[in-house]
């Protein structure tokens, strides 16, 4: 008696390739970084094969980023780092290194010398009128209370805020009792019958009204 065997031969699945859109029959390819889904063989190793290498060459030039200029080690296989995220810039000489490492920056910092007398350093003072360094010998406090200045800025005085090019000295502030302006000694005179400063303009006004009352 002769036996036959009815079951169905096993046949290949067919799958369409992601990158060509042509049909193929087997298993196929992982199309990934490319694409998701499955690809050709021909399409695997034009395409695929090529941007695997290309992605691992650029994730290795980005871990040599990631390492520590100060202990030579990246931040991943560093064992005082927990992961990423731990390295930091250094403030003195700006080389990227675990904030976990000391850095070996020997790099002195400068102090910039007074802009007024250019020899002794400004210690970190500086003038709220210019905004030069100066160094303590050389910076006092405003008379009218407007922050710091050197010596410079009250040799050439503040600038009349009457309206006129001319500058009042610091020392000798001439105020209108009448706007509070500071002026020059151009624009604001002693009021001898008010016994106080005032200024040009309103002087001007102060005799206009004085005309019209007189005239009414």
């Amino acid at each position: 008696m002769t036996s036959t065997n009815t079951q169905p031969k096993h046949t290949l699945p067919l799958y369409e390739c992601v990158l060509c859109k042509d049909e193929y029959m087997g298993y196929g390819n992982n199309a990934a970084p490319v694409a998701e889904g499955k690809c050709c063989d021909n399409c695997n190793f034009t395409q695929v094969i090529c941007a695997r290498l290309v992605k691992e060459v650029v994730e290795e030039d980005e871990e040599e980023e990631e390492c520590c200029q100060s202990c030579g080690t990246t931040c991943l296989d560093h064992t005082s780092n927990k992961g990423r995220g731990s390295e930091e810039a250094c403030p003195d000489c700006k080389e990227i290194r675990c904030k976990h490492c000391p850095c070996e920056c020997v790099e002195e910092k400068e102090e910039p010398l007074c802009e007024c007398c250019f020899e002794a350093p400004s210690q970190g003072l500086s003038c709220d009128q210019c905004a030069n360094p100066c160094c303590a010998e050389c910076i006092d406090s405003h008379p009218l209370g407007c922050g710091s200045i050197c010596s410079e800025c009250i040799e050439q005085g503040e600038e009349c805020q009457v309206g006129c090019a001319n500058r009042w000295h610091i020392d000798d502030p001439r105020q209108c009792e009448i706007c509070h302006e500071y002026g020059c000694e151009d624009c604001v005179e002693w009021n001898e019958e008010n016994n106080d400063y005032i200024c040009c303009d309103c002087l001007e006004d102060a005799n206009e009204e004085e005309e019209e009352e007189q005239q009414g």
